[in-house]
């Protein structure tokens, strides 16, 4: 009985991320529901728990349950606000030829097209009962790419969005749903300029200055940055990977790189430590600032204001902004003076995303992003390492730096890959085998060469002088663009895995967290419930032939 008791106490310290777990239980639940709840359950769940615990008031196993009730249904909340929100028209049959009006909301350069969405959207149609709140049309590159706050027209042909065309395969129509698109369309024909946003439109609109702002950076590094660098460059400024042609995107799946192409903790913790140091040392040469200011908390907003440029102009991404939530909550403690909680600030950034799109739950993006700094903050809490770089003459030991950088760097890519490598299995139905051999490589090269000279080139475009900074940082991105092609050439790059079921993941999913999170010997029967899912592909009967909606054969098995 003891010896339970101390397993329940010594998880109190880490109750606050238990309740963003179940949180994000109630949004799971909630998409997992073959049709909507009754509008007001939801809402009577958590009500339901507040009442409880006014009544309780008393901080035991009761009012725990309470409150992770009250998480739940929080979470389902959540969901059900946003479903509500992002709630649109869909078309429901293919039309067209016809012209359609609207506003440009977004542009998405791809290699010979060009993918444009628009808002405000206008067409006649007897087939079409109500508009679409944004269409999303492909459009010849030959023909040039309007800019966000034109308004255009184009003669297109429309049609609904898609099925999965496999059983539990990727639900594209949903993530249109979440985007507000309700029909997708193609022209062959250029489109037609009807208006373009006057000044006061684009100095107000913070969308669509960034937007712009973000297409003028492609646009330099174009002019720049030759061959199949430039794409990559971008995606690493921006975060637009659609510009990155098809082969050189399979080149970094295989070789197991393909994380390096978004923007996540690594370039968001570069560019903060890079602005606070500067800023710091900077104003501590002018006496009038330093005698009278307190230069740690002046460099911490600095800071925090560049981060937040950052993530605007990459592209707002799941990975993009879990990584400045955390910073920010890291910069946020220097301003109060307090010590920053790396597995508080997972938690605070899992919450916030969470609550504002509960639909980024389920993609891949959140759930390997999120497992990959939890399994390295966990390690970072249970493993204290703190050698001594001089030696008894004071003499610098660079072979010891080395030598513990590169053990750095193998301990992060075994325990974050083998981490995400059931969601990379799940998601993808592939698992590349020599990732961690090709991180070794282009970790440090990111790290150390390219994106710090991607935030030099940032900061010297308004004086002009970005030019051979883009040169030089598009070399390191050529070099890890021909390893990525490299390794994938290896015999066995990656194996192709049988499709895992979506209970599965979820047991992963709890059985992983139980073994980052848990204090204490009980932590490893999570692996119990991980050594169930990974084996149940194999234990379960896949299907001969795959047939979609239309009637078309996707696929069929040669076994």
């Amino acid at each position: 009985m003891e010896t339970w008791r101390d397993e329940v106490l010594a998880q109190v310290g880490s109750a606050f991320l238990w309740l963003v777990v179940v949180l994000a239980s109630g949004i799971g639940v909630f998409f997992a529901w073959l049709v909507d709840p009754w509008p007001w359950a939801v809402p009577a769940i958590s009500v339901y728990a507040v009442l409880g615990l006014l009544v309780h008031r008393r901080l035991d196993a009761p009012a725990i349950s309470m409150l992770a009730v009250l998480a739940f249904g929080l979470g389902m909340s959540a969901a059900q606000l946003r479903v509500g929100a992002v709630d649109s028209p869909v078309i429901t049959l293919e039309i067209g030829p016809l012209e359609v009006v609207g506003r440009v909301f977004e542009v998405e350069r791809e290699p010979g097209r060009i993918r444009v969405i628009l808002e405000d959207v206008r067409f006649e149609s007897r087939d079409v009962k109500q508009m679409p709140a944004r269409i999303r049309l492909s459009v010849p590159a030959k023909h040039g790419a309007p800019r966000v706050g034109d308004v255009i027209a184009v003669r297109a042909v429309l049609r609904p969005p898609e099925r999965p065309v496999v059983p539990g395969g990727f639900e594209y129509q949903r993530y249109l749903f979440f985007e507000r698109i309700g029909a997708l369309g193609y022209t062959l024909h250029a489109w037609q300029l009807r208006s373009s946003p006057n000044e006061e439109t684009v100095s107000s609109d913070v969308r669509q200055g960034i937007q712009n702002l973000r297409r003028d950076i492609a646009d330099r590094i174009l002019a720049v940055v030759p061959g199949d660098a430039w794409p990559v460059t971008v995606a690493l400024v921006t975060g637009e990977q659609s510009l990155i042609t098809e082969k050189m995107q399979e080149s970094y799946r295989v070789s197991g790189l393909v994380h390096l192409l978004s923007i996540s903790g690594l370039y968001m913790t570069l560019l903060a430590a890079a602005v606070f140091m500067l800023a710091r040392r900077s104003l501590a040469l002018w006496p009038y600032v330093a005698l009278r200011f307190d230069l740690k908390k002046v460099a911490a907003w600095t800071a925090l204001a560049a981060t937040s440029f950052y993530v605007l102009i990459s592209g707002m991404s799941v990975p993009a902004i879990r990584a400045f939530i955390m910073v920010a909550v890291v910069i946020l403690a220097i301003l109060v003076d307090r010590h920053a909680v790396s597995l508080r600030s997972v938690g605070l950034a899992a919450l916030a995303l969470l609550e504002i799109y509960p639909e980024a739950l389920i993609g891949a993006s959140f759930q390997m992003s999120f497992m990959a700094v939890l399994t390295l903050a966990a390690i970072y809490e249970n493993c204290s390492l703190c050698p001594h770089w001089r030696g008894p003459h004071g003499e610098l030991l660079i072979g010891k730096f080395v030598l513990v950088f590169v053990a750095t760097l193998v301990v992060t890519d075994l325990a974050a890959g083998s981490m995400t490598s059931v969601f990379a299995a799940y998601h993808f139905n592939l698992m590349p085998l020599y990732d961690m051999v090709a991180s070794l490589f282009a970790t440090p090269v990111t790290g150390i060469w390219i994106m710090p000279l991607g935030l030099v080139a940032l900061a010297l475009m308004p004086l002009g002088w970005d030019a051979p900074v883009w040169s030089l940082m598009g070399e390191g991105v050529n070099a890890i663009n021909q390893l990525a092609a490299w390794v994938a050439k290896w015999p066995g790059a990656q194996i192709h895995l049988p499709p895992m079921s979506t209970w599965a993941i979820t047991l992963a999913a709890f059985g992983l967290l139980m073994i980052c999170r848990r204090r204490g010997s009980l932590r490893w029967v999570g692996s119990l419930p991980v050594l169930n899912s990974i084996s149940q592909p194999w234990l379960t009967l896949q299907p001969d032939v795959v047939i979609d909606e239309s009637g078309r054969v996707q696929a069929f098995s040669i076994a």
